[in-house]
């Protein structure tokens, strides 16, 4: 079935899921520190960090697995830095979001032109598709949904499981109570710092296997700056999904498909230069913060450093 000439919307339906596991997977770590309290612009440099480390633990190792824990290794450092200023030094979390996010860039870049740049191009293995009996057989939306590697299966299956985590255990309460009132909870017993870094640290792992999607869940190389501003658009999609986890579901879901259907759009060769093409994603996020902003309330301690009252 085409959508437009040339470009089926089975193509552009599995492309999105394939496009939105990335924000995905960003979103539902960003969606913990926001909860906690801390403003997460740091979620380029830690997507970033962990397609590289993913990319040169499964190339070094061959193995995937390897990858995916390097993937997950590498995001928990970048993010204990972001939790470390934010938490510990009480620095302002923008700006060190911000400076993640360009020290991530600088050492990635480095570190590949020192040790792989001038080597040919170096695959590393990637997840293959998994086709599930049956339900792959399903016209249309069993190649869609059920056709596809297990970094996009595992991305879809953890929304219900970081909602339950959020609103059905006692951690996920004392989280969000955190990002609201810590001033209450620290007066309850709760731990506010302990809490804040538990968070860092799905954090770390969610967004770092969100980087590893990028590389050894698609391609199986690496590129400087490959995440391109995916990090940017994971956090408009956290903001535009009002800071929950279905909400994050749909946004990923949206952007994803605006990028799938921009790479169909080029390679069916559309009239339309390939530069309009390609502002396509970012464009539609400009657009949703522009009008939904304000009507997302983030936590009212999102962003404010908390000082102990001993």
């Amino acid at each position: 079935m085409e959508l437009l000439h040339g470009i089926s919307i089975e193509g552009v339906l599995s492309a999105m899921l394939r496009m939105g596991a990335p924000l995905l997977f960003a979103c539902l770590g960003g969606l913990f520190t926001a909860r906690a309290g801390i403003i997460n612009l740091a979620l380029e440099g830690i997507m970033l960090m962990g397609a590289f480390t993913s990319f040169v633990g499964a190339l070094l190792s061959g193995s995937l697995v390897v990858g995916l824990l390097a993937g997950a290794l590498g995001g928990i450092l970048t993010a204990l830095v972001l939790g470390f200023l934010a938490i510990n030094g009480r620095a302002d979390q923008t700006v060190a979001g911000v400076g993640i996010n360009i020290a991530s860039l600088g050492i990635t870049s480095y570190l590949f032109k020192v040790y792989f740049s001038g080597q040919g191009l170096m695959k590393a293995p990637t997840f293959s598709r998994i086709e599930i009996p049956l339900l792959s057989d399903i016209p249309v939306l069993g190649w869609v949904l059920f056709s596809q590697n297990i970094l996009v299966y595992s991305a879809f299956l953890m929304v219900p499981v970081v909602w339950y985590v959020l609103y059905r255990t006692p951690a996920g309460l004392n989280l969000r109570a955190t990002g609201e009132h810590p001033k209450a909870v620290d007066s309850l017993g709760g731990n506010v710092y302990r809490l804040r870094y538990f968070s860092i640290l799905a954090l770390g792992i969610f967004a770092g296997i969100g980087g590893a999607c990028l590389t050894i869940g698609q391609t199986g190389s690496f590129a400087e700056n490959i995440t391109a501003g995916r990090g940017y658009i994971a956090l408009a999609a956290l903001i535009f999904g009002h800071f929950t986890p279905v909400g994050s579901l749909a946004s990923a879901l949206i952007f994803g498909f605006f990028e799938s259907l921009q790479l169909r759009l080029q390679t069916a060769g559309a009239l339309i230069p390939h530069q309009f093409l390609t502002m396509l994603p970012y464009v539609m996020t400009l657009v949703a913060l522009t009008v939904f902003i304000k009507k997302s309330r983030a936590p009212a301690a999102m962003g404010k450093p908390y000082y102990r009252q001993d």
